[in-house]
């Protein structure tokens, strides 16, 4: 825990739990990340792939799956994989460039 997060759990509840100022910490923190992500990448729709797609494969094999599906990538638009047993997703946004 860094100095500033320590003053921050601190500063929040005398009364509270220190794991549950911790996760109000760690929670508001990810909350403003996802703020900011949100205006860097751009996703208008999001794609799930009915067929599991190996968790090895590059950006390229899961770009040619789109391509071979749709007939082409749509820009601003977001295809998720999953592996056979649906433990593992990979996520290929599409910007157009």
């Amino acid at each position: 825990m860094t100095e500033s997060t320590s003053r921050m759990v601190r500063r929040r509840r005398h009364g509270a739990s220190l794991k549950a100022q911790l996760a109000d910490v760690i929670g508001h923190r990810t909350r403003s990340m996802v703020a900011r992500g949100a205006s860097v990448i751009r996703i208008d729709a999001i794609w799930l792939a009915c067929d599991p797609l190996d968790m090895r494969a590059g950006t390229d094999t899961a770009l040619a799956r789109v391509m071979k599906v749709f007939g082409t990538a749509r820009p601003h638009h977001a295809y998720l994989f999953t592996n056979k047993s649906s433990r593992r997703i990979k996520v290929l946004v599409y910007d157009g460039l």
